[in-house]
């Protein structure tokens, strides 16, 4: 009799036999002794893990002429037949290689015969995602409602590749990955029968290569028992799957966290010259790393053994528990300062894993990894990284910007301060990481400590007398957080929650913003007259807001803008969280007590108007309108220059990210 591979020799022949998934053979194994049977079964999961198995067994336990409790007996005629393939009333189909709707109109005329021998008609579909869409659909009517002696059995390792219009047709079962646990005590007593000999350490190994699948676990050992002569030994199974050994992989995680790039490389270079799999190198290699990266999360000292096999294994319990010296012992020579080390060990992670990924379709692997190593050992950023990093800060502190702008321009009528708030904490840079090579030259300055720092405004009345003195409002500012209060502080001062009225300045910050709302909400008419006749917001008075033309436009557009001046006040006020009128003017006045806007002046101006000197037509020197303390009213832009040391606010003439 020909030789039968191991995984064949040991298929499980009853629902007891059946490792691993007990959630799918109890509930078989209860249906089959009750006799609720379903018309279809979907089994899904990865491969190796029982999925044609179960359905052989479920097959003879619906057509054994001699069932034992739910189980087949094994010794019929159904039972043996289905055992050797030839059972007629058992029809397995490979999918892959019958996926047309031709062979699916075949095996609908097939399902109309019935059982020759047994009870049932069973349809084990293997790879059932490979069918086509038309075959899909030839076979929905079917699966929905087949004869009363028919059963399907479709089987997939990608379910998501299968209609849900089959899958709702069917009882699914979910087979999960098989413990290695498990996996270890099935392949000690395969090799007990079989006379062989293996080492833990080797055993380890073999249940780590199979990544929880049993037909993959027996099949390495199927070979390594013809390598071995008897005795499988740890090395004959680093050798038979093309691994390294636990000392070369500690050695490249040394040389990773210690930044010796070139040690790396070499560790390469002698593992690709001893016929090693790279792809399995760098597999062996994220395992090692995750160890030390969970050691640290843990409790920051080294691990007491391997973390591949669960909880039992790596506490050094049950049959695949590893030995000394195993993939992780070397975990733990990062150091007692692991812990401090967790940010530089998921970063070397995240850059390998990324690598891991990309070398399966990559045509030089060798290439990818070194390059992916010797980034991980420099610690350098990925391409476009740093610039994101700088756009980030930059969108940050122009945030805190326009914020003091906005504070500074709104507190002008209510005796505001301006109080700078505490330096923020500078960016922490990664271990190693060297600054002045992140793209900038040396000795410049970062974008998040050139820019100045957020601006706290208070706005509140000041009092009559700290008025006549002409002092500061006193105001305690809260220490930042975490820090205790100085002497003499009892604590953070309540901010005052007066309201105050909206100013020209606020809708000025806030125009570009009005005019894209007003785009999305299809104003788009109203936004191509405001900018066609130059219509620029004027002055602010009593909660109404006078906008100016630019342009005298026709009797009907002036007569479009005013119907449509309560949808533009109901967009504004969105904005600014207020109820706002809006009229419309000339250009040529200012209401009372108002202030003008300079169209590309880009902040507050003088009122232009009668008795001001700056009206339309005049040729006299302007005079600036009184502001806050006697000062004339400055722009934000000037404001924020004054504020924070700056002597000139002018256009950016190189770019900030310029080499």
């Amino acid at each position: 009799m020909a030789y039968l591979a191991l995984y064949r020799q040991w298929r499980p022949k009853t629902f007891a036999r059946i490792a691993g998934q007990e959630h799918i053979t109890r509930t078989l194994h209860n249906a089959v002794l009750t006799g609720r049977v379903a018309h279809a079964y979907c089994f899904c999961g990865p491969r190796g893990t029982g999925k044609t198995s179960t359905a052989r067994v479920l097959a003879a336990a619906l057509n054994c002429l001699d069932p034992q409790q739910g189980e087949p007996c094994g010794r019929c005629a159904s039972c043996r037949d289905i055992e050797a393939g030839s059972a007629l009333d058992v029809l397995e189909i490979d999918a892959a290689s019958h996926r047309g709707i031709d062979e699916v109109r075949e095996l609908r005329e097939k399902v109309r015969l019935s059982p020759a021998l047994g009870r049932y008609r069973v349809f084990i579909i293997d790879e059932v995602h490979m069918l086509t869409g038309e075959a899909f659909n030839a076979l929905l009517k079917t699966l929905e409602e087949p004869p009363g002696h028919v059963v399907f059995i479709l089987a997939t390792t990608e379910a998501h590749k299968v209609p849900l219009t089959i899958l709702s047709r069917c009882q699914r079962f979910d087979f999960h990955r098989l413990d290695d646990a498990v996996v270890a005590q099935r392949l000690q007593e395969v090799a007990a029968k079989a006379g062989l000999e293996m080492e833990p350490a080797a055993l380890k190994l073999i249940v780590r290569a199979a990544g929880g699948g049993m037909r993959d676990a027996l099949a390495v050992l199927d070979q390594l028992a013809a390598y071995s002569a008897g005795v499988i030994r740890e090395s004959d199974v680093r050798d038979l799957l093309g691994s390294v050994g636990p000392e070369v992989l500690a050695g490249m995680a040394r040389a990773l966290l210690a930044g010796d790039a070139a040690a790396v490389l070499q560790q390469v270079e002698q593992a690709y010259r001893q016929g090693r799999d790279l792809a399995l190198l760098l597999a062996d290699l994220c395992a090692h790393l995750r160890e030390m990266w969970l050691a640290a999360l843990r409790d920051g000292s080294p691990p007491g053994g391997g973390g591949h096999f669960g909880n039992k294994v790596r506490s050094g319990e049950g049959p695949g528990a590893p030995a000394a010296g195993g993939l992780a012992a070397g975990a733990g020579e990062a150091g007692p300062d692991a812990a401090a080390r967790l940010p530089r060990l998921m970063r070397v992670l995240e850059t390998l894993a990324r690598a891991q990924q990309e070398m399966r379709f990559s045509p030089s692997p060798r290439l990818l990894l070194e390059m992916a190593l010797v980034q991980a050992a420099l610690d350098a950023p990925a391409p476009g990284e740093e610039l994101e990093r700088r756009v980030q800060r930059l969108e940050l502190q122009l945030s805190r910007l326009g914020e003091a702008l906005r504070r500074l321009a709104g507190g002008r009528d209510g005796g505001a301060e301006f109080v700078p708030a505490a330096p923020t904490a500078p960016v922490a840079q990664p271990e190693g990481r060297n600054t002045a090579g992140d793209g900038m030259p040396a000795g410049a300055v970062p974008v998040a400590e050139a820019l100045p720092p957020a601006v706290e405004v208070v706005t509140r009345p000041r009092t009559k007398g700290a008025a006549a003195a002409g002092g500061p409002v006193a105001r305690q500012i809260p220490p930042p957080a975490g820090q205790p209060a100085g002497p003499g502080e009892s604590g953070p001062a309540e901010r005052p929650q007066s309201p105050r009225a909206i100013t020209l300045a606020d809708v000025q910050l806030v125009w570009d913003n009005f005019l894209a709302a007003l785009r999305q909400q299809k104003k788009d008419i109203l936004v191509e007259f405001m900018e066609r006749f130059g219509v620029q917001p004027f002055a602010v008075q009593d909660g109404v807001l006078h906008l100016a033309w630019a342009a005298e436009p026709p009797p009907f557009v002036r007569n479009t803008m005013e119907e449509g001046a309560q949808t533009l006040g109901d967009v504004l006020g969105r904005l600014l969280r207020v109820k706002i009128s809006i009229k419309f003017g000339s250009g040529s006045g200012t209401p009372a007590g108002g202030r003008g806007f300079a169209p590309g002046g880009g902040g507050m101006a003088a009122a232009s108007g009668p008795g001001h000197g700056g009206g339309h037509g005049s040729s006299g020197p302007s005079r600036p309108a009184p502001g806050v303390g006697g000062r004339p009213v400055a722009s934000p832009l000037e404001e924020a220059s004054r504020l924070f040391g700056v002597e000139e606010v002018g256009e950016v003439e190189e770019d900030p990210f310029a080499d």
